[in-house]
Protein backbone atom coordinates (compact mmCIF):
# COMPACT_ATOMS: atom_id res chain seq x y z
CA UNK A 1 0.00 0.00 0.00
CA UNK A 2 2.80 2.62 0.72
CA UNK A 3 4.41 1.45 -2.46
CA UNK A 4 1.20 2.20 -4.03
CA UNK A 5 0.64 5.83 -2.71
CA UNK A 6 4.45 6.39 -3.35
CA UNK A 7 4.14 5.53 -6.88
CA UNK A 8 1.10 7.97 -6.81
CA UNK A 9 2.88 10.93 -5.19
CA UNK A 10 6.11 10.46 -7.21
CA UNK A 11 3.66 10.98 -10.72
CA UNK A 12 1.56 14.09 -9.02
CA UNK A 13 4.75 15.55 -8.15
CA UNK A 14 6.19 14.88 -11.83
CA UNK A 15 2.94 15.95 -13.43
CA UNK A 16 3.21 19.44 -11.39
CA UNK A 17 6.65 20.01 -12.44
CA UNK A 18 5.50 19.74 -15.93
CA UNK A 19 2.67 21.85 -15.60
CA UNK A 20 4.85 24.30 -13.29
CA UNK A 21 7.12 24.79 -16.34
CA UNK A 22 5.53 25.66 -19.63
CA UNK A 23 8.71 25.77 -21.28
CA UNK A 24 9.76 22.39 -20.22
CA UNK A 25 6.77 20.72 -21.05
CA UNK A 26 6.49 22.79 -24.44
CA UNK A 27 10.10 21.35 -24.88
CA UNK A 28 8.94 17.95 -24.03
CA UNK A 29 6.23 18.07 -26.39
CA UNK A 30 8.45 19.69 -29.26
CA UNK A 31 11.21 16.57 -28.69
CA UNK A 32 8.49 13.81 -28.91
CA UNK A 33 6.46 15.13 -32.28
CA UNK A 34 10.60 15.37 -33.75
CA UNK A 35 10.88 11.42 -32.49
CA UNK A 36 7.84 10.81 -34.15
CA UNK A 37 8.89 12.70 -37.54
CA UNK A 38 12.13 10.60 -37.18
CA UNK A 39 10.69 7.48 -36.86
CA UNK A 40 8.10 7.98 -40.03
CA UNK A 41 11.08 9.54 -41.86
CA UNK A 42 13.21 6.11 -41.02
CA UNK A 43 10.26 3.96 -42.25
CA UNK A 44 9.83 5.81 -45.67
CA UNK A 45 6.44 5.31 -46.34
CA UNK A 46 4.79 6.24 -49.19
CA UNK A 47 1.62 6.33 -51.09
CA UNK A 48 0.84 5.53 -55.41
CA UNK A 49 -2.35 5.74 -56.84
CA UNK A 50 -3.15 4.84 -60.73
CA UNK A 51 -6.52 3.87 -62.69
CA UNK A 52 -7.92 2.19 -65.14
CA UNK A 53 -11.17 2.32 -67.22
CA UNK A 54 -12.84 -0.60 -68.44
CA UNK A 55 -15.47 -0.27 -71.53
CA UNK A 56 -17.57 -2.41 -72.89
CA UNK A 57 -17.57 -2.15 -76.56
CA UNK A 58 -20.51 -3.52 -77.78
CA UNK A 59 -23.76 -3.22 -77.57
CA UNK A 60 -24.36 -5.92 -75.64
CA UNK A 61 -24.71 -6.55 -71.75
CA UNK A 62 -21.14 -8.31 -70.66
CA UNK A 63 -21.14 -10.76 -68.30
CA UNK A 64 -18.50 -12.20 -66.04
CA UNK A 65 -15.95 -9.67 -66.90
CA UNK A 66 -12.26 -10.33 -65.40
CA UNK A 67 -9.45 -7.57 -65.45
CA UNK A 68 -6.02 -8.19 -63.73
CA UNK A 69 -3.67 -5.85 -63.27
CA UNK A 70 -0.30 -5.22 -62.07
CA UNK A 71 0.17 -4.05 -58.82
CA UNK A 72 3.58 -3.03 -57.16
CA UNK A 73 5.67 -6.08 -56.59
CA UNK A 74 6.10 -7.80 -53.30
CA UNK A 75 9.75 -6.92 -53.07
CA UNK A 76 12.41 -5.43 -55.46
CA UNK A 77 15.53 -2.41 -54.66
CA UNK A 78 14.76 0.31 -52.29
CA UNK A 79 10.82 0.02 -51.88
CA UNK A 80 8.66 -2.97 -51.61
CA UNK A 81 5.02 -3.45 -51.47
CA UNK A 82 2.89 -3.69 -49.48
CA UNK A 83 1.64 -2.54 -46.59
CA UNK A 84 -1.42 -1.39 -47.35
CA UNK A 85 -3.27 -2.53 -51.20
CA UNK A 86 -6.94 -0.76 -51.67
CA UNK A 87 -8.89 -0.68 -54.16
CA UNK A 88 -12.58 0.17 -55.67
CA UNK A 89 -14.52 -2.26 -56.81
CA UNK A 90 -13.49 -4.83 -54.26
CA UNK A 91 -10.59 -7.42 -55.61
CA UNK A 92 -8.44 -10.70 -55.43
CA UNK A 93 -5.25 -10.58 -54.70
CA UNK A 94 -2.75 -12.91 -55.95
CA UNK A 95 1.32 -13.48 -55.95
CA UNK A 96 3.53 -15.52 -57.97
CA UNK A 97 6.37 -17.64 -56.99
CA UNK A 98 8.59 -14.77 -58.02
CA UNK A 99 7.11 -12.27 -55.77
CA UNK A 100 4.73 -10.26 -58.58
CA UNK A 101 1.36 -9.23 -57.15
CA UNK A 102 -2.00 -8.97 -59.53
CA UNK A 103 -5.59 -7.63 -58.42
CA UNK A 104 -8.46 -9.71 -59.69
CA UNK A 105 -11.29 -7.30 -60.27
CA UNK A 106 -14.92 -9.05 -61.04
CA UNK A 107 -17.30 -7.27 -62.82
CA UNK A 108 -20.65 -9.03 -62.78
CA UNK A 109 -22.54 -7.23 -65.25
CA UNK A 110 -21.06 -4.32 -67.88
CA UNK A 111 -24.01 -2.61 -69.58
CA UNK A 112 -23.76 -2.00 -73.19
CA UNK A 113 -21.14 0.63 -74.23
CA UNK A 114 -20.72 1.20 -70.31
CA UNK A 115 -17.63 1.53 -68.65
CA UNK A 116 -16.19 1.08 -64.73
CA UNK A 117 -13.62 2.98 -62.85
CA UNK A 118 -11.16 1.16 -61.32
CA UNK A 119 -8.89 2.90 -58.48
CA UNK A 120 -6.30 1.46 -56.76
CA UNK A 121 -3.83 3.22 -54.11
CA UNK A 122 -0.80 0.75 -52.96
CA UNK A 123 1.15 1.99 -49.42
CA UNK A 124 4.93 1.19 -50.20
CA UNK A 125 8.03 0.80 -46.99
CA UNK A 126 11.19 0.82 -46.90
CA UNK A 127 12.71 -2.09 -47.04
CA UNK A 128 16.05 -3.68 -46.46
CA UNK A 129 16.34 -5.80 -49.05
CA UNK A 130 17.98 -8.35 -48.22
CA UNK A 131 16.20 -11.63 -49.08
CA UNK A 132 17.58 -14.83 -50.68
CA UNK A 133 16.84 -16.13 -53.86
CA UNK A 134 14.59 -18.60 -53.74
CA UNK A 135 15.41 -19.97 -57.85
CA UNK A 136 18.49 -18.22 -58.80
CA UNK A 137 18.64 -20.25 -62.00
CA UNK A 138 15.88 -18.23 -63.14
CA UNK A 139 17.99 -15.19 -63.19
CA UNK A 140 20.87 -16.68 -64.93
CA UNK A 141 19.76 -18.43 -67.99
CA UNK A 142 19.13 -16.84 -71.52
CA UNK A 143 16.03 -15.95 -72.60
CA UNK A 144 14.12 -14.43 -75.74
CA UNK A 145 16.19 -10.85 -75.92
CA UNK A 146 18.25 -11.77 -73.65
CA UNK A 147 21.27 -13.66 -75.65
CA UNK A 148 23.38 -14.73 -72.61
CA UNK A 149 25.32 -17.23 -74.34
CA UNK A 150 25.93 -15.60 -77.81
CA UNK A 151 29.68 -15.25 -78.55
CA UNK A 152 29.36 -11.82 -79.05
CA UNK A 153 27.43 -11.38 -75.68
CA UNK A 154 30.30 -13.64 -74.48
CA UNK A 155 33.62 -12.06 -75.55
CA UNK A 156 32.03 -8.77 -74.43
CA UNK A 157 30.97 -9.98 -71.12
CA UNK A 158 34.63 -11.41 -70.42
CA UNK A 159 36.28 -8.03 -71.41
CA UNK A 160 34.11 -6.64 -68.73
CA UNK A 161 34.94 -8.89 -65.86
CA UNK A 162 36.10 -7.39 -62.52
CA UNK A 163 37.71 -8.73 -59.38
CA UNK A 164 34.01 -9.11 -57.69
CA UNK A 165 30.26 -9.56 -58.78
CA UNK A 166 30.05 -5.74 -57.86
CA UNK A 167 33.00 -4.36 -60.08
CA UNK A 168 31.98 -6.43 -62.91
CA UNK A 169 27.96 -5.18 -62.45
CA UNK A 170 29.52 -1.45 -62.33
CA UNK A 171 31.87 -2.51 -65.28
CA UNK A 172 28.93 -3.65 -67.20
CA UNK A 173 26.42 -0.96 -66.28
CA UNK A 174 29.02 2.02 -67.10
CA UNK A 175 30.25 0.13 -70.90
CA UNK A 176 26.37 -0.10 -71.59
CA UNK A 177 25.49 3.74 -70.84
CA UNK A 178 28.30 4.76 -72.36
CA UNK A 179 28.55 2.87 -75.57
CA UNK A 180 24.68 2.58 -76.43
CA UNK A 181 22.71 5.61 -77.43
CA UNK A 182 18.67 6.26 -76.71
CA UNK A 183 16.67 5.81 -79.91
CA UNK A 184 13.50 6.70 -78.81
CA UNK A 185 10.97 4.54 -77.65
CA UNK A 186 9.83 1.71 -79.98
CA UNK A 187 7.09 -0.97 -79.09
CA UNK A 188 9.14 -3.67 -80.78
CA UNK A 189 11.29 -5.26 -78.12
CA UNK A 190 14.92 -5.82 -80.36
CA UNK A 191 17.35 -7.70 -77.64
CA UNK A 192 20.51 -7.35 -75.97
CA UNK A 193 22.29 -8.60 -79.37
CA UNK A 194 20.54 -5.93 -81.17
CA UNK A 195 21.57 -3.37 -78.68
CA UNK A 196 25.02 -4.87 -78.89
CA UNK A 197 25.75 -4.61 -82.58
CA UNK A 198 23.74 -1.27 -83.58
CA UNK A 199 24.83 0.63 -80.54
CA UNK A 200 21.70 1.52 -79.81
CA UNK A 201 17.71 1.04 -78.48
CA UNK A 202 15.35 2.11 -76.43
CA UNK A 203 15.18 1.80 -72.47
CA UNK A 204 14.31 -2.00 -72.89
CA UNK A 205 17.43 -2.70 -74.63
CA UNK A 206 19.84 -1.14 -72.31
CA UNK A 207 18.00 -3.16 -69.68
CA UNK A 208 18.22 -6.41 -71.97
CA UNK A 209 21.99 -5.98 -72.51
CA UNK A 210 23.01 -5.25 -68.91
CA UNK A 211 21.21 -8.07 -68.06
CA UNK A 212 22.45 -10.39 -70.39
CA UNK A 213 26.07 -9.48 -69.75
CA UNK A 214 25.59 -9.74 -66.09
CA UNK A 215 24.14 -13.43 -66.84
CA UNK A 216 27.29 -14.13 -68.94
CA UNK A 217 29.07 -13.39 -66.07
CA UNK A 218 26.92 -15.62 -63.47
CA UNK A 219 25.39 -12.76 -61.84
CA UNK A 220 21.67 -12.98 -61.38
CA UNK A 221 19.88 -10.24 -62.69
CA UNK A 222 16.76 -9.29 -63.84
CA UNK A 223 14.39 -7.41 -66.00
CA UNK A 224 11.76 -4.70 -64.02
CA UNK A 225 8.79 -3.01 -65.95
CA UNK A 226 7.54 0.12 -63.69
CA UNK A 227 7.88 3.89 -63.12
CA UNK A 228 10.24 6.37 -61.57
CA UNK A 229 8.35 8.76 -59.43
CA UNK A 230 9.85 11.43 -56.06
CA UNK A 231 7.40 10.86 -53.09
CA UNK A 232 3.70 10.28 -52.98
CA UNK A 233 2.30 10.08 -56.55
CA UNK A 234 -0.10 9.63 -59.31
CA UNK A 235 1.19 7.36 -61.81
CA UNK A 236 0.88 8.23 -65.11
CA UNK A 237 1.09 5.49 -67.82
CA UNK A 238 3.62 7.48 -70.43
CA UNK A 239 6.05 7.33 -67.80
CA UNK A 240 6.33 3.40 -68.03
CA UNK A 241 9.95 2.37 -68.01
CA UNK A 242 12.54 -0.61 -68.05
CA UNK A 243 15.43 -0.76 -66.18
CA UNK A 244 17.21 -3.93 -64.42
CA UNK A 245 18.28 -5.37 -61.24
CA UNK A 246 21.21 -7.41 -60.12
CA UNK A 247 22.03 -9.40 -57.31
CA UNK A 248 25.10 -9.20 -54.86
CA UNK A 249 26.22 -9.25 -51.72
CA UNK A 250 22.40 -10.72 -50.70
CA UNK A 251 20.59 -8.26 -52.26
CA UNK A 252 19.23 -6.98 -55.02
CA UNK A 253 20.57 -3.58 -56.97
CA UNK A 254 19.06 -0.93 -59.65
CA UNK A 255 21.20 -0.57 -62.78
CA UNK A 256 19.65 1.93 -65.16
CA UNK A 257 22.11 2.34 -67.73
CA UNK A 258 19.01 4.41 -70.27
CA UNK A 259 18.49 7.23 -66.93
CA UNK A 260 22.39 6.47 -65.65
CA UNK A 261 21.90 4.92 -62.65
CA UNK A 262 23.64 2.75 -60.33
CA UNK A 263 22.72 2.12 -56.71
CA UNK A 264 21.11 5.39 -56.34
CA UNK A 265 17.95 7.25 -56.19
CA UNK A 266 16.55 3.23 -55.45
CA UNK A 267 13.57 5.04 -53.59
CA UNK A 268 12.03 6.84 -56.32
CA UNK A 269 11.70 2.95 -58.35
CA UNK A 270 8.39 1.54 -58.44
CA UNK A 271 8.81 -1.77 -59.56
CA UNK A 272 5.22 -3.15 -60.97
CA UNK A 273 6.45 -5.96 -62.60
CA UNK A 274 9.38 -8.72 -62.39
CA UNK A 275 9.78 -10.06 -65.87
CA UNK A 276 10.17 -13.23 -66.59
CA UNK A 277 9.94 -16.30 -69.30
CA UNK A 278 8.55 -18.34 -66.92
CA UNK A 279 4.65 -19.21 -68.22
CA UNK A 280 4.04 -19.65 -63.93
CA UNK A 281 5.11 -15.93 -63.67
CA UNK A 282 2.36 -12.78 -64.48
CA UNK A 283 6.50 -11.32 -65.61
CA UNK A 284 6.02 -13.56 -69.50
CA UNK A 285 2.78 -11.75 -69.86
CA UNK A 286 4.96 -8.53 -70.05
CA UNK A 287 1.60 -6.25 -69.78
CA UNK A 288 0.58 -3.80 -67.20
CA UNK A 289 -3.26 -5.46 -67.31
CA UNK A 290 -5.19 -7.29 -69.28
CA UNK A 291 -8.33 -9.05 -69.41
CA UNK A 292 -11.54 -11.68 -70.78
CA UNK A 293 -13.56 -10.83 -73.24
CA UNK A 294 -10.40 -9.73 -75.63
CA UNK A 295 -12.16 -8.68 -78.40
CA UNK A 296 -15.29 -6.95 -76.43
CA UNK A 297 -14.10 -4.92 -74.22
CA UNK A 298 -10.80 -2.54 -73.83
CA UNK A 299 -8.37 -1.14 -70.76
CA UNK A 300 -6.37 1.81 -70.51
CA UNK A 301 -4.68 2.90 -67.55
CA UNK A 302 -5.49 6.77 -66.86
CA UNK A 303 -3.19 9.27 -66.86
CA UNK A 304 -4.66 11.00 -63.68
CA UNK A 305 -6.60 9.86 -60.66
CA UNK A 306 -10.13 9.23 -61.54
CA UNK A 307 -11.47 9.72 -58.29
CA UNK A 308 -13.74 12.94 -58.49
CA UNK A 309 -15.37 11.52 -62.04
CA UNK A 310 -16.11 8.02 -60.28
CA UNK A 311 -18.02 9.55 -57.67
CA UNK A 312 -16.20 7.77 -55.08
CA UNK A 313 -16.23 9.27 -51.32
CA UNK A 314 -13.29 7.08 -49.95
CA UNK A 315 -12.04 4.41 -51.67
CA UNK A 316 -9.67 3.48 -49.09
CA UNK A 317 -11.96 2.06 -47.08
CA UNK A 318 -12.08 -1.04 -49.41
CA UNK A 319 -9.23 -3.40 -49.06
CA UNK A 320 -8.51 -6.61 -50.92
CA UNK A 321 -10.30 -9.95 -50.50
CA UNK A 322 -8.80 -12.42 -48.38
CA UNK A 323 -8.11 -15.16 -50.82
CA UNK A 324 -5.66 -18.49 -50.76
CA UNK A 325 -3.06 -17.18 -52.55
CA UNK A 326 -2.39 -14.06 -49.82
CA UNK A 327 0.25 -14.73 -47.53
CA UNK A 328 -0.69 -13.81 -43.79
Amino acid sequence: MQSIQKQTLSHQTIAKGFCGNTSLLLMFVILLNYQNMAMAFTRGSRTVQYGLIIKNQTNRVLDDVNVWACAPAMQSSGFHCCEELEALPPFEKIIDAIGNQVMLFHIDQLPPYGSKVVQIRAELSDSNNSASMDKPELFLKKEPFIESDHPDILGKAINLKGDTPLETAENIYKWVSENIQYSGYTQKARGALYALNNKKGDCTEFMYLFIALSRANNIPARGIGGYVVHGDAVLNPSQYHNWAEFYANGKWHIADPQRKQFMQTDADYIAMQILSDDENSFGSKGKRFWHSHEKEISVRMESGSPKSRAGYSDFSRVKEKPCSSCPD
